[in-house]
């Protein structure tokens, strides 16, 4: 199975603008995004695509589309967080541990700057907000700024943690922050 391990997303700064984004196919519709902001995209080898975007009131959407884009049939279009909980113009990134949908992570900025998370998990749904216990929220980790972040499955050879998440952080402004979750634990290394 093929599917994009590691997404990157720069938020840009400037005008926000809204535009309409077009899906053609058996379930055409036209899906509102937000220019300004960013998006991820997971695709497993089948063509199956999962879009996480950012709309103009800043909350964030999945969009779930079967098979290749060049036919897709748009499965659903779902708000996942709200915009209370959002930096306007925050990166979003998304990655699996797996490969597949059964385990998929979403991070971003809170309006405070706090790395966030909401996750995927199959046979339970989404789990996240200021108070989930199982994501990244709640070890308080905050960013310099909301213009840089990055996620990735490790896959390393031997490597002891699953996920890192990259993002300039308040710990040392200027300077790559990077967590690692280890053991279910997310542990703070800084590259200089």
């Amino acid at each position: 199975m093929i599917f994009f391990k590691l997404f990157l997303t720069l938020s840009l700064t400037g005008a926000v603008h809204s535009a309409t984004m077009n899906i053609t196919g058996p379930h055409a519709l036209a899906v509102p995004f937000f220019s300004g902001g960013s998006a991820s995209i997971n695709q497993l080898a089948n063509g199956d695509t999962r879009i996480y975007h950012q709309v103009a009131d800043g909350s964030i959407w999945e969009i779930v589309a079967s098979g290749p884009f060049t036919k897709p049939a748009l499965e659903a279009q779902t708000l996942l967080v709200p915009a209370d909980e959002v930096h306007l113009n925050s990166p979003v990134v998304a990655t699996s541990v797996d490969g597949s949908f059964a385990d998929v992570h979403v991070f971003f900025f809170s309006p405070t700057l706090v790395v966030s998370e909401y996750i995927w998990t199959s046979g339970i749904g989404w789990t996240g907000g200021p108070s989930c216990t199982a994501c990244l929220t709640t070890s308080g980790f905050t960013a310099a700024s909301a213009q840089f972040l990055y996620a990735a499955e490790n896959l390393a050879a031997n490597a002891p943690s699953t996920l890192r998440v990259g993002f300039n952080g308040a710990e040392a402004p200027g300077s790559l922050s990077e967590l690692n979750k280890v053991g279910g634990v997310w542990q703070l290394d800084l590259m200089s």
